[in-house]
């Protein structure tokens, strides 16, 4: 209605259930991307009585509740329980680009080469501009690097443009991925490049990542990211498992 978004979005807790956990850290990764202010609230049921967290709607006893959630309280240990699982959140609520800067940071959460096979990194752009396509190659290139140093198979496990910035940017997928792979020998090392996945949130709120039929960007892709000689579909690879 207005063309602007809100300059501060909040999200709730509600009762911690992974989907809507997962859904949550999309979603506020997502407002942390274009700038927006992120809050967060919890509407908990009652710890107590198991009952709503609205005292009407609440059949249970609720006397003395919040004192029985404090230190020193009988129920301190089911809040502190819950307070856990939002501190978890908090702390792994990390930036949607997952970029690294160097060899050093990438391998700070590194496990080891016995327990990985294949390394990987995501890689989103917010715009046509930003990041730039030669911050996109560097990290590719020292991906390689890291990957074959131990042997393994390096790998674009995530990308694409944010918040349909894709429906005005219209070659993205040859200007800003496949011209950048291919510009670099080290590079084009990579195994594979996964798009990330058109999806919608409902009332007819949906970000697109991948043209469909029909989609503004369409003709760009199937001329020149599909049929680009360097592009492996399902047509040139065929059956893998027979």
């Amino acid at each position: 209605m207005t063309g602007q978004r809100p300059a501060l979005t909040g999200f709730d807790f509600f009762q911690i259930v992974d989907d809507h956990m997962f859904t949550m850290s999309y979603l506020a990764k997502l407002a942390h991307a274009r700038g927006q202010i992120v809050t967060v609230t919890q509407h908990l049921d009652n710890p107590i009585t198991n009952g709503s967290a609205w005292v009407e709607r609440d059949p249970g006893q609720f006397v003395h509740i919040v004192r029985r959630l404090l230190p020193g309280g009988d129920f301190n240990h089911v809040y502190r329980q819950n307070l856990d699982k939002i501190a978890d959140w908090a702390l792994n609520l990390k930036d949607s680009n997952d970029k690294f800067k160097d060899e050093a940071d990438y391998l700070k959460v590194y496990p080891g080469d016995d327990y990985v096979d294949v390394i990987g990194t995501d890689y989103y752009f917010d715009d046509g501009n930003h990041p730039s396509t030669d911050d996109f190659k560097r990290t590719l290139e020292q991906l390689v690097d890291i990957a074959e140093q131990r042997g393994k198979i390096a790998t674009l496990t995530e990308t694409g443009i944010r918040s349909n910035v894709f429906d005005k940017v219209h070659n993205f997928w040859n200007d800003h991925i496949l011209d950048v792979i291919k510009s670099s020998p080290k590079a084009s090392r990579i195994a594979y490049v996964y798009a990330w996945s058109n999806h919608c949130f409902g009332q007819g709120r949906c970000e697109v990542y991948i043209p469909y039929k029909g989609h503004p960007s369409e003709k760009y892709f199937v001329n020149n990211f599909f049929k680009d000689p360097v592009t492996y579909f399902l047509d040139r690879i065929g059956n893998v498992y027979s």
